[in-house]
């Protein structure tokens, strides 16, 4: 998980530079007329019943409703099939901790991940 790790504050101010850069040049200017789906998960013991799925699909039906573009960020790759199987394909990734010092650990890849691939990647 990428806040367990020591001195979270850094880990955020990190992430936020990433995230608005990578935004930036992937999403360009769409991005502040795009819907963000901040935060989605289920407990353990409730997956594979298709809680997520309706999740997902309740979100982007009121984004389509509104003409909106829906994009997230993952920091587990094991939830990539599972957005893949909802409609959302990974268009960037970012190394959080990579050119940080004060790091100890691997990096950890942050995706995002979009509903409408980017004209440079379809």
């Amino acid at each position: 998980m990428l806040w367990r790790y020591a001195k979270p504050s850094q880990r955020r101010k990190e992430f936020r530079v990433k995230v608005e850069e990578t935004e930036k040049r992937i999403l360009g200017d769409k991005v502040a007329q795009m819907f963000h789906l901040e935060l989605a998960c289920t407990a353990p013991d409730s997956r594979g019943h298709g809680y997520g799925t309706i999740l997902i699909h309740k979100v982007t039906a009121k984004a389509d409703a509104r003409s909106l573009e829906t994009y997230l960020w993952s920091s587990n790759s094991a939830n990539t099939s599972f957005y893949n199987s909802v409609g959302f394909w990974t268009v960037a990734e970012v190394a959080m901790g990579k050119d940080n010092p004060t790091w100890d650990k691997e990096p950890v890849m942050v995706a995002l991940v979009s509903g409408t691939l980017p004209p440079h990647i379809r």
